[in-house]
């Protein structure tokens, strides 16, 4: 599923957790793929469970499912740039680039691509559309303003 409306980083991690799903991990490119069409949709930025908050054993990136960066797929392999990245705290689907990697701040609001167990009850997708609603929205990626 894509969020229809921005969030921080945060915000739309644990509306995926509370729906009973996650943020998109990403561990070969096929999944990648599959990732980026979703994204596509809503032709503006999209998070994906990549980060490092928590960093127990120094800066290293983990998805939001627990999972290590480094079991599947390197950054590299999907950014569309090697200049310096990840240098950011959490990764993002750049739709400048084609929905290639990127990292920002994780307080930037833009949308999210959402994981949940298959089969897909397909109510989750409405109530992660309804949900994901903002306040206020930091416009660093460029988003049209009517999306905030």
């Amino acid at each position: 599923c894509r969020a229809k409306h921005p969030a921080s980083f945060v915000v739309h991690y644990e509306l995926a957790l509370g729906l009973g799903g996650n943020l998109a991990t990403i561990l070969d490119g096929g999944t990648n793929a599959i990732v980026q069409r979703v994204a596509s949709k809503g032709e503006v930025p999209a998070w994906i469970g990549l980060n490092n908050l928590v960093q127990f054993f120094g800066p290293l990136y983990s998805w939001t499912s627990g999972q290590l960066f480094f079991a599947g797929a390197s950054f590299d392999d999907f950014a569309s740039t090697t200049t310096g990245e990840p240098n950011q705290p959490c990764v993002y689907l750049d739709s400048a680039s084609g929905f290639q990697w990127e990292s920002t701040s994780c307080d930037v609001a833009t949308l999210a691509v959402y994981e949940f167990e298959y089969p897909l009850d397909t109510t989750l997708c409405d109530e992660v559309a309804s949900k994901a609603k903002l306040s206020s929205c930091r416009n660093d990626l460029d988003l049209p303003v009517s999306s905030c």
